[in-house]
């Protein structure tokens, strides 16, 4: 048999066993490098759908807080809004049944995981059982009435820190300041709360998250009237 022959014989028997293992090894590269890509894929889908799942949430805590401001009602004897540095409360208007009373409604930093969260009282229809809500609220925000927090409150997302600044006076102050003050002759009288022509809300969103960071909300009293240059 010549060397011609020879050669044939070996290209007809198949593939040499290297040849076989260099083609496995390249073929597990390929997946490798595929199952990464997909798993990639994966990932960017997730982390996308949890963007937008918190993004939603968000909207819907901060539409909530603009509803409460947007229905606060200054009525006789009746604090309108109050920020002590630890709760905001507010005096709103019924969500269901604008003729049925009002509520007293508040938010504050609680718990050790620093959740955001919002009570609210049952519909008021008297001075007395707004008084009796007002301090609940405050009593509540401390974390002293466990009894009502399931019933009454909203866990609305884990916040490191925030803060309230009131508009008053053609500038952003600190409610705990004395700029709501009146001067002599200007002053409201019990028949007229004092609220603010604006309120400005700074959260600071907690992490690891994918919107965490620093939020400024601003929000204007809707019957405040343009002023005229």
């Amino acid at each position: 048999m010549d060397r011609a022959s020879t050669r044939s014989h070996r290209r007809s028997a198949g593939f040499t066993l290297v040849e076989v293992l260099i083609a496995t090894a390249l073929l597990s590269v390929m997946a490798l490098i595929a199952w990464r890509g997909l798993d990639a894929m994966q990932r960017s889908v997730t982390v996308s759908q949890e963007h937008s799942d918190e993004a939603l949430a968000l909207q819907a805590v901060l539409d909530q807080w603009r509803r409460d401001l947007d229905q606060m009602v200054a009525l006789p004897a009746m604090q309108a809004i109050d920020w002590d540095g630890v709760a905001v409360r507010i005096t709103r208007r019924d969500a269901v049944d604008a003729g049925s009373g009002v509520r007293v409604v508040a938010w504050a930093r609680r718990g050790v995981d620093g959740a955001w969260r919002r009570w609210q009282s049952e519909p008021l229809r008297d001075r007395a059982e707004w008084a009796s809500a007002w301090q609940q609220a405050s009593v509540w925000a401390r974390g002293d009435m466990r009894g009502l927090d399931d019933a009454r409150t909203v866990r609305l997302g884990t916040v490191t820190d925030w803060r309230l600044f009131y508009f008053r006076n053609n500038a952003w102050t600190n409610p705990l300041s004395s700029a709501d003050t009146p001067a002599a002759g200007t002053a409201p009288t019990a028949a007229a709360p004092l609220v603010p022509e604006g309120v400005r809300l700074i959260v600071q969103l907690a992490a690891p998250r994918s919107l965490a960071g620093t939020i400024t909300l601003d929000w204007v009293r809707p019957t405040l009237a343009p002023t005229r240059g």
